[in-house]
């Protein structure tokens, strides 16, 4: 696996205003770590300093109307949470040319301005995760977005990024390109900011980076790259393109490995195990993870099995991978989700102590 030091400058520009148009500022990590238990909050304060800086110069010299802010880089209603705006219009307009940004904007927009309709549907449903079989793509389209567990006037601008691509992509850009020249000419801030993080993927290794701040397999992993603004998030980017194709792609956030070990230390055992019991208690949950117990599936696999909206099921695979209980795997453009049973095992062992502790039922062979 590699580690490319740089930054892809189009995801942070994207990330950084789907943090500002949903609030997801330095001060709402902070309060998600005091409600995790995290009561001394200065290693994170000095540690988020450099971001608050450059983004504090990106708030001043760049200026997006908020109407446009909400309406292009907020998460749509009814998805699942995302800090750096993955739901939006913008973010799933662009997410799959991503790995296509090499630093020229200007091209990368000819290149989009001529996709044709079947292209574009294709890549919204991309975006979406929703199946790409034979048929009629717009009617596909259609019944995807239908099928979805969100709100009408979701579903309604969803229809409408497809019908009105151009003038999105348009109106986007416009919001975007002033962004990425600010960030180009702010290479030595962005070096300083990301320095810390490349300096620990060196000192892991990309392999051991992973395997402690994801749930992925690192042998599906083909490149990491830092994700200033992802902060405390990690985003998997599969190449829409089959010529691209050749494994995932992971954007690290910066902070995140260390936000983890913060909350860590902060949980002790009963907590951890209370919290792993609860996430267990909804009765869906319980039903995925048995259904996963002896096969992997992917998501479109499990929103047909229990009869739920792919948005529905991503949200409690989330869920399951951050507690541990689930690992992931990529095949092509599939996530496949199978129970992690060393660690679940170590949950009951955990349980087990915290209950009975040394009790064992008469006859019991240790």
């Amino acid at each position: 696996m590699d580690y490319q030091p740089t930054p892809n400058l189009l995801l942070e520009a994207l990330a950084y205003l789907g943090r500002k148009a949903g609030g997801y500022t330095g001060q709402y990590i902070a309060n998600r770590l005091q409600l995790h238990g995290v009561m001394d909050l200065s290693p994170f304060w000095a540690d988020f300093a450099p971001v608050k800086r450059l983004s504090e110069l990106l708030d001043a010299r760049v200026r997006v109307p908020q109407q446009q802010l909400t309406r292009l880089f907020a998460n749509l209603p009814g998805f699942p949470y995302s800090p750096i705006g993955a739901y939006s219009v913008a973010f799933l307009m662009f997410y799959p040319v991503l790995t296509r940004y090499d630093g020229d904007f200007s091209a990368l927009l000819d290149e989009m301005r001529a996709f044709s309709p079947e292209h574009i549907t294709r890549q919204l449903m991309f975006s979406l995760e929703l199946n790409d079989t034979a048929g009629d793509p717009a009617g596909r389209f259609m019944a995807g977005i239908q099928a979805l567990d969100i709100p009408s006037d979701s579903k309604l601008l969803l229809v409408d990024s497809l019908h009105r691509y151009r003038a999105f992509l348009e109106e986007a850009a416009a919001c975007l390109a002033p962004l990425l020249a600010e960030l180009e000419a702010q290479g030595e801030a962005l070096g300083g900011v990301l320095r810390p993080f490349s300096e620990q993927v060196a000192a892991e290794g990309p392999e051991a980076y992973l395997r402690h701040a994801s749930s992925l397999s690192p042998a599906t992993v083909r490149g990491l790259r830092p994700f200033l603004f992802g902060l405390d998030t990690n985003l998997t980017v599969e190449p829409f393109s089959a010529q691209e194709r050749g494994g995932l792609l992971v954007y690290g956030g910066t902070l995140r490995q260390c936000i983890l070990t913060r909350l860590s230390s902060a949980r002790d055992e009963a907590t951890a195990v209370y919290e792993a019991i609860k996430l267990l208690g909804d009765r869906t949950r319980f039903d995925i993870l048995l259904f996963l117990r002896d096969r992997a599936a992917y998501g479109q696999e499990l929103s047909d099995h229990f009869g739920l909206a792919r948005n529905t099921i991503h949200h409690h695979m989330s869920k399951l991978a951050s507690a541990g209980l689930v690992t992931c795997t990529v095949d092509g453009n599939r996530v496949y989700y199978t129970v992690d049973k060393s660690a679940a095992d170590r949950l009951l062992i955990r349980q087990r102590q915290l209950l009975i502790g040394g009790h064992w039922p008469a006859g019991h062979l240790t």
